[in-house]
């Protein structure tokens, strides 16, 4: 296992599989990057690559630990599965949190089952725009949000989506958006990470009020955001947890298809000093 410090070296990795690694990509933006350490493990039966050699041949998998949050995110996807994945999770443990949440190829959480406890939080879906955008019907007054609006973007968190992953920051990347009935905010869409300079961005936080559920604005802000990303030349993905059936099929209906599947995992130091 190694610590990667070069950007160019860990972009020739992860652009392999835009898609699959689309957050991570993201977060070699300028935003990001402070908050990132990045882990990589070498080409050869496992073994680490040399400590000179920047060649992207020589890594065989990268894991990404994501600082920027009160609860750090590590993220470790695979090409190829999860065997070497195992070996490079298992070998970073010494400089990870007491705690974190993990995004990881299904089989190698079993890196942390002897040392961790690990709590289970659902099979989840990678999904890229991969065509053209399918037109839908059309809802009137969707605008992009500003920091002004910060205080109905809260309350409609409050309601529809407690516990999400929103950080206030990403509204000042332009690229929030949301449907309106008269000053009250119902429907959102935004990005959890975006690179200009990737030309990358990850959907998030997207959510409609309850009392308005069932007419189409999420849909509907969400194709809004799409286009605008789309416009601006940006590859697109997201996450979704598999058993929410609804939100799959409005992705779908967008023009998003299946990348891969995905676990995540609390997980949490069992050691004792």
């Amino acid at each position: 296992m190694m610590i990667l410090h070069d950007r160019r070296r860990i972009r020739a990795f992860l652009t392999r599989n835009r898609l699959l690694h689309i957050y991570e990509i993201g977060d070699l933006g300028a935003f990001f990057w402070p908050k990132t350490i990045w882990f990589g493990l070498g080409s050869e039966s496992g073994k680490p690559a040399r400590s000179g050699d920047n060649s992207v041949d020589s890594l065989e998998e990268i894991a990404l630990l994501y600082c920027g949050s009160d609860l750090p995110a590590l993220l470790a996807f695979s090409h190829t599965g999860p065997e070497h994945l195992v070996i490079l999770l298992r070998s970073l443990q010494p400089f990870l949190p007491v705690s974190f949440y993990l995004h990881v190829t299904p089989g190698a959480e079993v890196a942390f089952t002897q040392d961790y406890s690990c709590k289970y939080h659902g099979r989840h879906l990678k999904m890229g725009l991969t065509g053209d955008l399918r037109s839908g019907p059309k809802t009137s007054d969707i605008r992009r949000l500003h920091r002004r609006d910060l205080p109905a973007i809260l309350e409609l968190y409050k309601v529809s989506y407690p516990g999400n992953w929103f950080d206030p920051r990403m509204i000042e990347t332009g690229y929030y958006v949301g449907c309106w009935s008269g000053e009250t905010l119902i429907a959102i869409a935004g990005v959890h990470t975006v690179s200009r300079r990737e030309r990358v961005a990850a959907l998030g936080n997207i959510t409609t009020h309850p009392d308005f559920r069932g007419r189409g604005h999420g849909r509907a802000v969400t194709d809004t955001l799409c286009r605008r990303l789309r416009e601006a030349g940006f590859d697109i993905g997201l996450n979704v947890l598999a058993a929410n059936h609804t939100a799959i099929r409005i992705y779908e209906s967008l023009g998003f298809t299946i990348v891969t599947p995905y676990d995540e995992w609390m997980i949490s130091s069992t050691a004792t000093t």
